[in-house]
Order: C-alpha cells, then sequence, then structure tokens
C-alpha cells in the first residue's frame, strides 16, 4: 500500500520521463505498470504544474505591466510639472530674464506716467513718474508648449488607464489560477485517503471480534470497542474526505469548514471511549499506552484540519490586503497541512493495523459493522444574506450509545438520603485547612463558613463522594478551594452559596452543584477585570445561579461541563476605548472558555454561544441578543436538537455579524462530553 509521500515520489519521476520525452530524449519504461490511483494522481498533478507555470507567467505579466504604468505615470506627472514649472518662470520653460537676456522689470508695463520738475541750487531736475506697474500679457507663442504639454499629459494618463486595467485583468485572472491551485492541493490530499480503500477492508467493513480461542464464558474484551472507535474514526475521515473531495470545487472555505468540525466530533468520540475505558478500569495500563499512539494522531489531524482552514482565510485577507508576502506564507502553510492530513490519515491506518495484530482482533467477514457514519455537518452562516432555518437538524444516534452529555430525561442527581454528621453553626470559622470527605458527611453548613481574620493561606479541598449542604462558603483572598471528585463518586453541593472575594480561587472536577449560586463579593476588584475566577472541568451544575458573567466580575474556565435548567447571562468582555468592539478578542481566551460542555433546557445568551466549541444543546432557548462583531471570521460547531423557539442561526441572523461572518456549524452527531454514570433520585 502506497502512503501520499511515495505516490508524490513516484509521480515526480514520471514528470521527469513526461519532461525528457517533451525535450526528444529517451526515456526508460517503468519496471511496473503503474496503478490507476498513481494515474489519477499523476493526471493531477500535472494539472497542478500547468497552473502553477500559468501563475508564474501572469505574475511575470503583471510586474511587466505595472513596471509600464509605472512609466506612463511619471510622463503624466513630468509633463503636468512642465506646465507648473512655467507658471512659476513667467511661462516658459527657463526664466524670461535668462531667456531674453533682460530684466525682470523690462517686462512691467505702466498704465499711465507724470513728470515731476524740482529746482534747487540753481539747477532743475526733472523725473518720470511710472503708475500701475503690471505684467505684460504672456505671449500668444508660450500657448503651444502648454498645449502639448496637456496633449501629453493626456495620453500619458489614456495609457496609465489601459495599464490599470491589464493589471487588474492579469490580477484577476492569477486570483482564479491561485484558487485552482488550492483546490487541487486539497483534491490531491483528500483522494489520496481514498487510495486506503477504507471501506473495502475487512477491519474497517466487518465487525470486529477478539480472539477464537478465548471462552465463551469470557467477559467483554475492552480492547474491542477502543478499537471500534479507532475505527470509526478512520471511517469517518475517509468518509468526509470523500465528500469534501467533490465539494471543494465549488466552495473552499465551507468545505476546510466542515472537514474540521467533522474530524473534530469524530476525535472528540475516539477519545471519550478510550477515557472511558481506562476510568472504568477496564483498559490495563499497557493497552493504554499503546493506543496514546492513534490517539495522538486523531488529535493531530484535528489540528491540521483547523491550520487548513485558518490558513486559507488569512491568505484570502493577505491577498485582499495586496500584502503578499502573508498571502504566501499562509498558502504555504494550507498547502503543508493539506500533505500532512494525508500523511496523518495513512499513518492512522498503520496504527490501527499495528494495534488489532498486538490484541488479537479482527473483522468477522461476512457480519457487517452496525456503527453508522454522522452524515456531513450543516453550515449556518450568521451573515446579511443567511437564510434561516425553522428549527436544527434532527439528531442522529451516537453509535456508541454512552449517551454522552444526551439523555432522553432529566439528568439525575445522587441523592445520599443521610443526615448531616458535621454541622458548622453560624459564625464558625476555619483556622486551618479543612478537608470535606465522604466518611465524615454529609457536612451541612448552617449560615456562613469563613476563614478566621488574619489567618493566611487556608486550603479547603473535598475528595470523592463528599456532600455539602445549605449555607455559605466564602471564599476571601487568602481561601483556596479545591474540589476533586471522581466519575463513580462526585462531591456534591446542595443549595450552597460561594462568595469569593479579589484574590480567592475556586477549581472543581468530577463535581455535582445542585441549586448553588457563585457570586464576586467585596468592594475591591482588578483593573484588568476577572476579579473572582472559576474552574471546573467534569462538572455537573443544575439549577444554579451566576447573577452576571460581567468582565470585571468573573473569569469562566468550563471544560465537559453539563449545565441544566440555567438561565446564562451574556459573556462580558475587554472593550478598549476608542477601538471598534471585537468579541472574539476576549471569549475563548484564557478565562473565557467553554470547551466540549452540553446545555439542558437553559436559556443561552448569545456571547455564550459564540464562546463554546463543540458543545450539545438539548431543548435550549436561544436569546437574542448583540450583534456579533469581529475582526475574525468564526466557526461555532454545535449539536443542536429539540429548541424551544428558533434555532441559533435564526436568532442570531435578526442582528447581522458586522465585519466578519458568524457560522453556524451543525454536527448531526452530539460531541463527546463527560456524563456521570450515577442513578438516584430525581431532585
Amino acid at each position: 500500500m502506497k502512503t501520499p509521500r511515495l505516490t508524490a515520489i513516484l509521480f515526480l519521476c514520471s514528470l521527469l520521463i513526461f519532461n525528457g520525452i517533451a525535450r526528444g530524449q529517451p526515456a526508460t519504461a517503468p519496471a511496473a505498470p503503474v496503478d490507476g490511483n498513481d494515474d489519477r494522481l499523476t493526471f493531477l498533478t500535472l494539472q497542478l504544474s500547468s497552473i502553477e507555470e500559468s501563475i508564474k507567467a501572469v505574475t511575470a505579466g503583471m510586474k511587466a505591466a505595472g513596471y509600464k504604468a509605472n512609466v506612463a505615470a511619471d510622463k503624466a506627472e513630468s509633463y503636468e510639472k512642465g506646465n507648473e514649472l512655467m507658471d512659476r518662470k513667467g511661462g516658459a520653460p527657463v526664466p524670461w530674464d535668462q531667456f531674453y537676456g533682460k530684466t525682470a522689470r523690462s517686462f512691467y508695463v505702466p498704465s499711465s506716467a507724470a513728470a515731476l520738475h524740482a529746482e534747487g541750487n540753481g539747477g532743475r531736475v526733472d523725473v518720470q513718474v511710472a503708475t500701475g506697474n503690471h505684467p505684460i500679457a504672456r505671449p500668444r507663442q508660450f500657448d503651444y508648449l502648454y498645449r502639448a504639454n496637456n496633449e501629453q499629459a493626456a495620453k500619458a494618463k489614456e495609457e496609465v488607464a489601459k495599464m490599470g486595467k491589464q493589471v487588474d485583468t492579469l490580477l484577476a485572472r492569477r486570483r482564479k489560477l491561485e484558487f485552482e491551485q488550492s483546490v487541487l492541493w486539497a483534491t490531491i490530499s483528500l483522494e489520496s485517503t481514498q487510495n486506503l480503500e477504507i471501506p473495502f477492508r475487512p477491519l474497517y467493513r466487518f465487525q470486529l471480534k477478539g480472539p477464537t480461542s478465548q471462552p465463551a464464558t469470557a467477559p467483554p474484551d475492552p480492547r474491542i470497542d477502543v478499537l471500534r472507535a479507532m475505527v470509526l474514526f478512520l471511517r469517518t475521515a475517509d468518509h468526509i474526505a470523500t465528500q469534501s473531495a467533490e465539494t471543494v470545487k465549488k466552495d473552499q472555505e465551507k468545505t476546510l469548514s466542515d472537514l474540521k468540525g467533522g474530524i473534530l466530533a469524530a476525535q472528540t468520540t475516539l477519545q471519550e471511549a478510550v477515557f472511558r475505558a481506562q476510568q472504568s478500569a477496564e483498559l490495563s495500563a499497557a493497552d493504554a499506552q499503546q493506543a496514546k499512539q492513534a490517539l495522538a494522531i486523531a488529535k493531530r489531524m484535528v489540528a491540521l484540519c483547523k491550520n487548513m482552514s485558518e490558513a486559507y482565510q488569512l491568505a484570502l485577507e493577505g491577498d485582499a490586503a495586496q500584502d503578499e508576502p502573508r498571502k504566501l506564507t499562509f498558502r504555504a502553510q494550507l498547502q503543508e497541512s493539506l500533505l500532512a492530513f494525508a500523511d496523518s490519515t495513512a499513518e492512522m491506518d498503520a496504527a490501527i493495523k499495528k494495534l488489532s495484530i498486538a490484541w488479537k482482533i479482527k473483522g468477522e467477514v461476512g457480519v457487517d459493522s452496525a456503527d453508522r457514519l454522522p452524515s456531513a455537518p450543516v453550515v449556518m452562516p450568521v451573515t446579511p444574506s443567511a437564510a434561516p432555518v425553522s428549527s436544527a437538524p434532527a439528531p442522529i444516534p451516537n453509535i456508541f450509545d454512552m449517551k454522552p452529555g444526551a439523555p432522553s430525561s432529566p439528568t439525575v442527581i445522587p441523592v445520599s438520603g443521610k443526615k448531616a454528621k458535621r454541622e458548622f453553626a453560624s459564625g464558625e470559622t476555619l483556622s486551618a485547612d479543612f478537608t470535606f470527605t465522604a466518611a465524615d458527611g454529609p457536612y451541612e453548613i448552617k449560615d456562613k463558613l469563613s476563614v478566621t481574620k488574619d489567618i493566611k493561606r487556608i486550603h479547603v479541598s473535598a475528595g470523592p463522594g463528599a456532600e455539602i449542604h445549605g449555607g455559605v462558603l466564602e471564599i476571601n483572598g487568602e481561601l483556596h478551594v479545591d474540589i476533586n471528585g471522581d466519575p463513580a463518586n462526585p462531591v456534591v453541593f446542595r443549595n450552597v452559596s460561594f462568595d469569593q472575594f479579589l484574590n480567592g480561587s475556586f477549581s472543581a472536577q468530577y463535581a455535582i452543584f445542585d441549586h448553588c449560586t457563585f457570586h464576586k463579593v467585596g468592594g475591591r476588584y482588578s483593573r484588568g477585570g476577572l476579579s473572582s475566577k472559576w474552574n471546573m472541568e467534569r462538572c455537573l451544575l443544575t439549577d444554579c445561579t451566576f447573577p452576571s458573567f460581567k468582565w470585571v466580575d468573573y473569569g469562566l474556565h468550563f471544560s465537559e461541563t453539563t449545565f441544566v435548567s440555567m438561565n446564562l447571562p451574556e459573556l462580558g468582555v475587554s472593550s478598549p476605548k476608542g477601538k471598534p468592539n471585537d468579541y472574539m478578542t476576549s471569549l475563548r481566551m484564557e478565562w473565557r472558555i467553554f470547551d466540549r460542555c452540553a446545555f439542558e433546557n437553559c436559556s443561552v445568551s448569545p456571547t455564550v454561544f459564540w464562546c463554546s466549541e463543540s458543545s450539545n444543546y438539548y431543548k435550549c432557548k436561544f436569546k437574542p441578543g448583540p450583534a456579533f462583531e469581529s475582526d475574525k471570521a468564526t466557526d461555532v460547531h454545535a449539536h443542536v436538537t429539540g429548541t424551544i423557539g428558533d434555532a441559533p442561526d435564526k436568532v442570531f441572523a435578526v442582528n447581522p455579524a458586522k465585519r466578519s461572518p458568524l457560522n453556524v456549524i451543525y454536527v448531526p452527531q452530539p460531541m463527546a462530553v463527560f456524563a456521570f454514570p450515577v442513578e438516584g433520585k430525581q431532585k
């Protein structure tokens, strides 16, 4: 099986043979016939070579036309300056006094004259006085000089206009050729992945099975599910690449964006499958280590897809700004990312085959895989020309049946049913580090739990299974809260108000917050904003409240966190005075992050949606708000179903995006978002 790089090398050899024939030189026939795949890539690369030569010729023509236009412009400027100089010198190419050899006074005549007589000391003096001196009119012969200069200047300007049109024509031609060039880059890369023939190989087509020697009563092998996830990832990548190879000729920008969204969704599903196998202790450390290579390749493919999409945009921006170095830099990045994507696909194939051999897993011939490939994402550009839709696409079931944040009924929250073992009385304080534990709980805070005055650097932590009810946990500048549950035993907070002062800190992992409130309190603020910081990873918040998301008050970092029945207000952003607003200079930056989250029965503001990356929305209402405004085109990948009211793109289209587009990319398959595998009474 040839890799894309090897195919490119074979093509270069064939190109050398072709050039030899063109020059009349003998060519040596290849030792073996070239297959159809090589013929196709050779044909595409010959097209690419032809286009590149055309681009060189057009660029040379633009330089020549530009030089001629500059010469003509210089001529026009010279003739116009000639007239100006003659005006300054009295109407001639050189000063009149030099031309006629007379003084400048000779060219002024009086309108009248008078004689004055003066007598004294026996003598008389007669003085002639001229009055009303004025310059004489320009001689008519100099009109010919002005007329000649004007005619030559007009001809030169006409030449400039013609040359300018020629340059514009050549520029338009070069842009068309560059478009075709990048289409061929993409086509060669994407069709190279098709040469792997993924759909026609047993490992990828049939249901996976372990060693036949394994007893029938043996428990299921978790490695089969892990390899199954890798197989589906590669099948999805091949499927999306095949679709993209067809659509890239019509719309490169959309195709590259769709490719990015599809590969990202497949990668998150793969990562979640491996993570779940590891967390359940079903996958050994040695097997997990072997799987790392495939996970790293999948992650690199996502990064390459992001690079492609952004490089294409940046190259267009450079071209529009006539910034040739910037355009060429990012076109080169686009080309390199496309080639690297094809290579990574082949590497992923090799890694999967290696694992299948090591784990003794193969396809069961004749039993087709039941896994369903996702369809292509639907992109809704939120621009003035957007075509609104009445609802989001219908969801496609997750092929792993893991329900990653997509329950059919409201999220279940565990309830211990135990009475509090430890109560914090009103006015009680902490003077040393303290840990909430499952063994000593549940805990109840009667009023307010704070740090003893003048005590420095207190850490409050909570371990797996700890449960805390009621009251206020006051997080002043000396208190640092670290909550660390685990997937099977989360930390649970009910009806607790967290009050954070400036310089406090709050970090939570694997925790459930039920009817809790998160406040920034106190009179001190950071000049740069983000005066309280809330970091949550793989948590669940249900019926919780953030009074606001103001920039000055709240720094937020949510990762793989689920929000249920919450009103999510607008995210405040940093807006420098005297400059136009740009949401994307603040959103998706540190302390303005919603990464792979899930929202159920929530009211979602526009800025929260724009900030979120690769998230799921179930039965949510999307609130109207400000127009998206940024210098950077932005994609939002989202799985949206059961929307209450209009879909996001239709809501945002009411206030069209400014300066740069906002693209809502509806991903049919739910993103893999962490969810607690727990059962209990419904709150």
